[in-house]
């Protein structure tokens, strides 16, 4: 199991039935009606859920209450500077054969037919993201950017019909937290790491940024003596995780020291599920360990609990247009989609959509 590198955290706000003796059992079934499928000769972008373990066939891994969802993102993109390259010859060649210049909407046609023409040959790009359910009361998305997060929240509420959840937020003022770090020392279980990045409380202020370098050196305190605050900053847990925090509370370039990974070494690798098994226990629960830490630091808001929910048992075998935003290019006046048992056509002529 590849280990996370980074950390958007959200409190799941309401319980949907996620700790329930079955939730494993309906998230399967839920998260393959909305399964992965590679792009056809003219998609731009396909985005679904992936099987945990590579060569495996279950959507969910559960150990102790947590659990670990994957999604697959692959898209296809016609390198602009190639398109119009093509393009121009293309125009230039028209123009020489006809003796006139080509109108806007001649030379559009003929973008198009280049797209139709190149889309087949374009290499497909693969993203993979991880989520963690941890115990129902948080969801950890494994993405560098809360872009990313909210991609993979986006399709995750489109399989349970509700996703409930909200970025984890302090009480107090994050990046004045973090500056004190640099002030008075990291707390305890913390010590800093070797980067930061520091603003001036102003806007469009000056930033310093460091990096190899020692935090409590003169020359770091003293832009601290500026009124500059800290907004990203190097830290490490327990000699157990290393990371980047930023203000927005988002982690990114974590790393699980070898001591740790090593526990596992005694289990076979050949022994797939077992191992894998083992890692996700170990991950999770040192992720838990280190949410719990920087809840302690930094004060996490709490939610009030609402009502109790349950995951649906069936996934309603509908789609629409903005599920699949994005998958159908210019070039094409329709494109037809088959999951889940049902047909998707979407047509951009006549601003349509059908399901049977």
């Amino acid at each position: 199991m590849a280990f996370p590198k980074n950390m958007i955290i959200y409190n799941l706000t309401r319980d949907i039935g996620l700790m329930a003796a079955d939730a494993a059992e309906k998230l399967e079934k839920l998260l393959a009606e909305f399964s992965f499928s590679p792009c056809g000769d003219m998609d731009s972008k396909k985005y679904g859920f992936i099987p945990v373990i590579g060569g495996g066939d279950l959507f969910v891994h559960a150990v102790e209450g947590n659990m670990m969802i994957s999604a697959l993102m692959q898209t296809k993109a016609i390198p602009s500077a190639a398109l119009k390259k093509k393009l121009t010859a293309k125009v230039k060649e028209v123009e020489a054969r006809e003796g006139r210049p080509l109108k806007k909407k001649e030379q559009e046609a003929l973008k198009d037919d280049l797209m139709v023409d190149l889309m087949p040959h374009v290499l497909p790009i693969d993203k993979r993201t991880n989520g963690y359910i941890l115990k129902g009361k948080y969801l950890v998305v494994d993405a560098p950017s809360h872009k990313a997060a909210e991609d993979f929240n986006a399709l995750l509420r489109k399989a349970l019909g509700s996703l409930p959840v909200s970025p984890v937020e302090s009480n107090k003022a994050v990046e004045l937290v973090m500056t004190e770090w640099l002030k008075s020392g990291a707390p305890q279980g913390f010590t800093l790491g070797e980067s930061a990045e520091l603003k001036a409380i102003l806007d469009n202020g000056p930033v310093a940024r460091f990096k190899n370098q020692d935090l409590t050196s003169d020359e770091v305190l003293k832009h601290l003596e500026a009124e500059k605050v800290v907004v990203k900053i190097a830290m490490n847990w327990k000699d157990r995780i290393s990371f980047t925090i930023k203000g927005d509370l988002s982690i990114t370039g974590m790393k699980f020291s070898e001591e740790l990974k090593d526990q596992n070494a005694d289990i076979d690798r050949e022994d797939v599920a077992g191992r894998f098994d083992a890692d996700f226990a170990l991950a999770v629960g040192e992720i838990t360990l280190l949410i719990a830490a920087l809840d302690d630091c930094f004060d996490f808001y709490k939610h009030e609990a609402g009502p109790v929910g349950e995951l649906p048992t069936v996934t309603p075998k509908t789609a629409d247009a903005d599920a699949i935003e994005g998958l159908v290019p210019d070039c094409c006046d329709s494109i037809t989609i088959t999951a889940g048992g049902n047909t998707l056509t979407i047509s951009h002529a006549s601003e349509e959509t059908d399901v049977s």
